[in-house]
């Protein structure tokens, strides 16, 4: 097998796996306490099979995506579904208390020193691959410089609403997720 086709078929595990453990993490962990309360026998239950039922899907929907076994209309139906899943899990948190970090080593020195960091780190990165469907086909520098754009634009209305920190390190994920994102994109296609 060459490279592009073990990527073929490996990049719809990795990319259902994360995408469904992210959204029971941060999105089903805390609507399903609403529904079905927080009794020991039943959260885990139903959180777990919420995890397994996510994971498959988004396994099968990768599958159909990166296999071109896709019609453009649901294409555009599942990147509206990413994009408001996006916006809420950037936008639609507790406030904080506004800080600024502008030195990006203390974003990775955190990442190195917390697993929970770490983990969050990653999954910033991997949040913004899907973006990077968009950028396929304009060159590298643009595709960066655009990715910086979203990136200041992103953490700026995080800082100025009090949703989140202004962090650098941040910026840089979501600019190495675009770019990962494009690549992959004109890999596979």
């Amino acid at each position: 097998m060459n490279k592009i086709t073990i990527i073929k078929k490996i990049s719809p595990y990795i990319l259902g796996i994360i995408t469904g453990y992210y959204l029971t993490l941060h999105l089903f962990s805390e609507m399903i306490p609403v529904f079905v309360g927080t009794q020991e026998v039943i959260y885990p239950l139903v959180l777990y099979s919420t995890l397994a039922i996510s994971i498959l899907f988004f396994i099968m929907t990768f599958q159909r995506i990166i296999g071109k076994h896709i019609s453009k209309p649901l294409i555009y139906c599942f990147l509206v579904i990413y994009f408001i899943v996006l916006i809420g899990l950037l936008f639609c948190r507790y406030s904080y208390e506004g800080t600024l970090v502008i030195n990006p080593l203390i974003g990775l020195v955190d990442s190195i020193r917390s697993k929970e960091m770490l983990l969050q780190s990653i999954l910033n990165l991997l949040i913004f691959v899907p973006t990077g469907y968009f950028l396929k086909e304009k060159s590298l520098k643009v595709t960066v410089v655009s990715s910086m754009i979203i990136s200041l634009i992103i953490e700026s209305v995080q800082y100025a609403f009090r949703l989140g920190f202004f962090d650098t390190f941040d910026c840089l994920l979501y600019i190495a997720g675009i770019c990962l994102g494009r690549a992959i994109v004109r890999t596979i296609v």
